[in-house]
């Protein structure tokens, strides 16, 4: 084979196995981020891309638990989502995704009990960059925490809202259900 092939052909094949490179069980690499095999008690479950459309990059997630294969929608089990973006996204446009995918994905009694904790929830969303990254975790007795580059916005102890953001990404109507799938390992 030509030199030149060889070089194309091997920059097509690390294209392929790059999207998730295991890292000897300490984490994986997806899309070149790299999420780590644990945060703190919790293990992680899955990970994924989110595009839009079939072309635009717009985050990698991973998602980690308590107790692997427990139900994701257990409000007794610690858990976390960690997010990186690859685009600016302004803190409104935050407000309003969480808005619609809780409105999607909780009930209608379920809305009307978070008509306080939401709004200073909402109130924590900062923009953010390219390799930014958001994270939320669970950790019962000690509440729900959203923290930007590893920093803590805020803290509420609302087991419900927590479900109520968690069902964004793990609910009956996720923002994308092949994310969904890949953030519980299916």
């Amino acid at each position: 084979m030509p030199p030149i092939r060889n070089y194309f052909l091997s920059c097509l094949i690390l294209l392929l196995i790059t999207p998730a490179l295991a890292d000897d069980h300490e984490g994986i690499i997806v899309e070149g981020v790299f999420f780590p095999a644990n945060y703190n008690t919790l293990q992680l479950q899955g990970q994924g891309l989110l595009r839009v459309g079939l072309v635009i990059k717009a985050y990698v997630a991973a998602y980690y638990q308590a107790q692997p294969g427990a139900s994701h929608e257990d409000p007794t089990s610690g858990r976390r989502l960690e997010i990186e973006y690859f685009h600016s996204i302004a803190a409104e446009d935050f407000v309003q995704a969480t808005q619609a995918g809780i409105a999607a994905n909780t009930s209608a009694d379920d809305q009307q009990q978070l008509s306080t904790s939401l709004p200073a929830f909402l109130d924590l969303y900062q923009a953010v960059e390219p390799g930014d990254r958001y994270s939320l975790t669970w950790i019962p007795q000690q509440g729900l925490e959203l923290a930007l580059n590893g920093q803590p916005l805020g803290q509420l102890n609302d087991a419900l809202l927590a479900s109520a953001l968690f069902s964004i990404w793990l609910g009956e109507e996720p923002a994308s259900e092949s994310l969904k799938e890949d953030l519980l390992n299916r």
